[in-house]
């Protein structure tokens, strides 16, 4: 900033539609020819990252996955915040008491200017994009892997019964012998002890689908533990 006045841009990189890795490519290429030219605002088409053209191209899960991908690294050029995983629907990041107040004080920055786009999205009448293999009811992919299911005892009770493996299928209705959850970030789905619905394994299912890694579930041949009595 000079004499009261920031030094702004608007940029429109050449894209190629629905190739993420191209795209990005661009995007940091114009961040640093910008920030050698004494750039400190740089402002970016909408869908930058995917070509603006897709249609229905963003109802498939490659292009939304690479986006994502892609979305990772740029916070990390840009911002220079290294996040921990993107998996899913979701980006991991972890902080500790040995980060410094400048680190963190940026990954504000960054969430509060994601914030203020999406914001400014929805206000021009603009759609979010939501996971179209997800039921309407849930508000988000986490809200809907993430349930409460029907307890029949407690974890230790059901630890200390036998238990046998079976497939997914056949483990509906049945008691989980394991503890099953997705890493990152290491939540549970289901306890020992609580019952497997058609939901919990429509759910596994999903991420299985997805590529994301569901521990306690051989993902090749679909099966996981239960209370055998």
């Amino acid at each position: 900033m000079k004499y009261g006045f920031l030094h702004t841009a608007a940029v429109s990189p050449a894209l190629h539609v629905a190739d993420c890795a191209y795209n990005t490519q661009q995007i940091i290429a114009a961040m640093r020819a910008q920030a050698v030219a004494g750039t400190k605002l740089l402002c970016l088409p909408e869908f930058t990252l995917t070509g603006y053209t897709c249609s229905d191209l963003f109802l498939q899960e490659t292009l939304c996955r690479g986006a994502e991908d892609e979305l990772h690294q740029i916070l990390l050029k840009k911002y220079h915040l290294q996040m921990e995983m993107v998996s899913g629907y979701y980006v991991l990041g972890m902080t500790s008491l040995m980060d410094e107040d400048e680190g963190l004080e940026r990954l504000a920055g960054a969430l509060h200017e994601i914030d203020a786009k999406v914001a400014e999205d929805v206000s021009n009448g603009n759609k979010i994009l939501k996971n179209p293999t997800s039921d309407e009811k849930y508000h988000s992919f986490i809200e809907k892997i993430y349930q409460k299911y029907p307890r029949e005892m407690q974890i230790y009770q059901a630890e200390e019964l036998p238990y046998k493996e079976v497939t997914l299928e056949e483990a509906v209705g049945n008691m989980s012998a394991d503890t099953i959850y997705l890493y990152p970030p290491g939540i549970p789905m289901i306890v020992p002890g609580e019952i497997i619905t058609k939901r919990l394994a429509d759910n596994i299912e999903e991420c299985l689908s997805l590529g994301l890694r569901v521990e306690r579930v051989n993902s090749n041949e679909k099966i996981l533990k239960i209370v055998y009595f």
